[in-house]
């Protein structure tokens, strides 16, 4: 017997699939009750754990079997949850990658409503790929390794030192995972990350933007395809966001208090700073931890 039904070529748990229909022809209006979810989240976890396909499947019938909206919450609370998200997160990035002060902003429910659509990379997958993609992306002029090379004024062509410049960087900056209804929550402030002015599909890639405000201006996103195992793609780009005199006054008048301290700290001065100071770091080669920059982040 065949274990998966598949749906688009995407695999399901066939077993859950079927107790999800009978469940339906069972109730007068047949819909998925909370009780029904209980009953179906009970029978995944006939193996003492919850498969990647189980969980897709549970979503699946939350959002194609007319579940009730107690289903959805009650499944929304106990399946990818923030343990096992960020358990997964720190895996990836700590153990798999060996990044140790890489901050991320990545909601669980959101991880789990993306989770649900007609994925065939993991969530998982698609973060250590993003990732590496940050790292390695060679097609775009404007990817991490091109911007390094520019305001660092390290030689593209020495890639030893152009990976290690960008394992820094990226040890200093934020990821996150774009949501799908990233437009409200950007218009409500309340998704931080500011996104290229041209469309990004959420719906047909796992996307995540990466900040790095401590070294330069440039945001970058890494697409990862949902259905395909297709090359990442990479890029950076402008954003209409805080300039260095934005950041400087955040910092003095929300870290420190000092609201009306006067300053002067031209911006071609701040970026001329930094380029010393990665030329300095990376004139012997690669840096040792101990010489890492720390600095307080922006946040709205």
């Amino acid at each position: 017997m065949n274990y998966y039904k598949f749906i688009k070529g995407v695999a399901y748990d066939r077993a859950l699939m079927i107790k999800a229909e009978e469940l339906t022809k069972s109730t007068g209006d047949g819909r998925i009750s909370q009780l029904d979810m209980e009953n179906l989240y009970e029978l995944a976890q006939d193996g003492g754990k919850i498969t990647a396909i189980e969980e897709r499947t549970l979503h699946y019938i939350a959002q194609h079997f007319k579940a009730t909206e107690k289903a959805k919450a009650w499944l929304a609370e106990q399946t990818f949850g923030e343990k096992e998200v960020n358990e997964i997160i720190r895996t990836v990035i700590e153990d798999r990658l060996g990044f140790e002060s890489l901050e991320w902003v990545i909601d669980a429910e959101e991880v789990a409503r993306q989770e649900a659509l007609d994925n065939q990379q993991t969530f998982e997958q698609a973060l250590f790929d993003a990732i590496n993609g940050f790292i390695n992306e060679v097609e775009s002029s404007t990817s991490l390794r091109d911007i390094i090379a520019v305001e660092t004024e390290t030689d593209l062509e020495d890639i030893p030192a152009i990976s290690a410049i960008a394992r820094e960087w990226i040890e200093e900056s934020t990821l996150y995972l774009v949501p799908l209804n990233f437009v409200q929550l950007s218009e409500n402030s309340e998704f931080d990350f500011v996104l290229p002015d041209h469309a990004v599909e959420v719906q047909e890639f796992w996307i995540f933007g990466l900040e790095i405000p401590i070294f330069t201006e440039h945001n970058f996103v890494t697409q990862v395809r949902r259905r395909d195992f297709e090359q990442v793609f990479s890029f950076g780009y402008l954003p209409q966001s805080p300039s260095s005199q934005d950041l400087i006054e955040f910092i003095l008048e929300q870290q420190f208090q000092l609201k009306d301290i006067d300053w002067q700290m031209p911006s071609e001065e701040i970026k001329h700073q930094k380029k010393i100071l990665w030329q300095r770091r990376f004139s012997c080669g690669t840096p040792s931890r101990d010489a890492r920059l720390h600095s307080s982040r922006y946040r709205h």
